[in-house]
């Protein structure tokens, strides 16, 4: 009698274990799954901020030579204060196929929106560059009296009473992206990485 009464009871221990496992199991089955998203969500927000990086150094680069490619002396030349027609900034798509840089593209998460703002600090040196940065030819100017003048920071060497030629730009590149992986990546919020570069020409 006693025999019979625990040989009935094994098998529901043993009904009782197997769904205790199958328990364990499922959740370590949901704990992976939600790691393997949550890492390949990190690896990709990585791979696009490094990306706009790369991009906000490239466009500084490419400020500084377009700066000092410009010839302020030639009748009608401004200085470069920004990129993209009008300053509208400039479209870049990433490497997918069929991709086209353009502003929808960039909306839907397949590129990215680069703006670079430039202004500048000059003084009134006798000198062929900075004297060729008139708020005419420049509307950039950072350092400018209530009059609209160049105000001078009197940097002068020993012995000579004329300020020290002095022309420095203050290049900001922004480069904006949305997440594409995202659930709908034009509803995505915009990520902007910032660069600014203090640049003497």
């Amino acid at each position: 009698m006693i025999q019979n009464h625990i040989t009935n009871q094994r098998p529901a221990f043993s009904m009782l274990t197997a769904v205790g496992v199958m328990l364990i199991m499922g959740l370590l089955s949901s704990y992976i799954l939600s790691t393997s998203a949550s890492t390949g969500e990190e690896t990709f927000a990585q791979y696009h901020k490094e990306q706009a990086v790369l991009l906000s150094e490239a466009y500084t680069e490419a400020a500084i030579l377009a700066i000092l490619n410009n010839n302020m002396a030639l009748a009608g030349a401004n200085c470069v204060t920004n990129f993209g027609a009008g300053g509208a900034g400039v479209d870049i798509t990433t490497l997918i196929q069929g991709a086209v840089a353009d502003a929808t593209t960039v909306l839907q998460g397949k590129g990215y929106h680069v703006d670079v703002n430039i202004h500048y600090i000059a003084n009134k040196a006798t000198n062929p560059r900075p004297t060729n940065f008139t708020t005419t030819k420049c509307s950039t100017i950072l350092n400018l009296d209530s009059g609209g003048n160049l105000l001078d920071f009197n940097a002068t060497i020993p012995g000579d009473p004329n300020p020290v030629p002095s022309v420095s730009a203050i290049i900001d590149v922004y480069v904006r992206y949305r997440n594409m992986a995202y659930p709908d990546p034009s509803t995505a919020p915009w990520v902007t990485y910032h660069r600014r570069t203090l640049q003497k020409i």
